[in-house]
């Protein structure tokens, strides 16, 4: 048998880098880059960049946004809006609505508003508010009061998908899957 070829230990160079090895030490950067920007103050000047780009797009409004969220700083209070508004949509207000285009349906698409237009102030609940039915229930009731309008559940109310049933609207069918069965035969 012959000898093996080994090279001798004096002579034994060190391991290139291979890309395993790259890729490793990218992720590991990654991580220690993520956890210096969470949990150090080196993180705190972007956020605070981020603050600033809020503040440039509607400074009037913005400004007492930001003033509510920061801490340390005395927060205005922000007011309530007027009772009408309790059924405010921005995106989808009536009014603008009324006055678009019918062509191709384009007014039932979305118009919001601009940031400036936009009113900064907590919508009101509507009269008789509840504090939400609890999970699972919620998947089959809602209470009437929180959505105190009875035309989905006039015209819905034949198929089966919604009913007002005392103090609540109840969704008995389990959506519009079940009502699909008859179409997968």
């Amino acid at each position: 048998m012959g000898l093996l070829n080994l090279p001798s230990s004096k002579h034994r160079h060190t391991r290139q880098w291979r890309l395993l090895d790259i890729v490793t030490a990218a992720f590991f950067g990654a991580v220690l880059l993520f956890f210096l920007l969470v949990f150090t103050p080196l993180g705190d000047s972007l956020a605070a960049s981020g603050r600033r780009t809020l503040l440039r797009t509607d400074p009037r409004l913005r400004e007492r946004l930001v003033a509510l969220v920061e801490f340390g700083r005395q927060a205005a209070a922000i007011d309530a809006c007027p009772a009408d508004m309790v059924d405010h949509m921005p995106c989808e207000d009536p009014r603008i609505n009324s006055q678009l285009s019918r062509d191709m349906n384009y007014y039932r698409e979305r118009h919001c508003p601009r940031p400036e237009e936009t009113p900064l102030c907590l919508i009101p609940p509507p009269e008789g508010y509840r504090v939400p039915v609890q999970w699972p229930d919620s998947l089959h009731k809602i209470w009437h009061d929180n959505m105190p309008y009875n035309k989905i559940a006039d015209r819905k109310g034949h198929q089966g998908w919604m009913k007002r049933e005392g103090p609540h609207f109840i969704f008995p069918g389990g959506g519009t899957i079940s009502q699909m069965e008859q179409y997968n035969t």
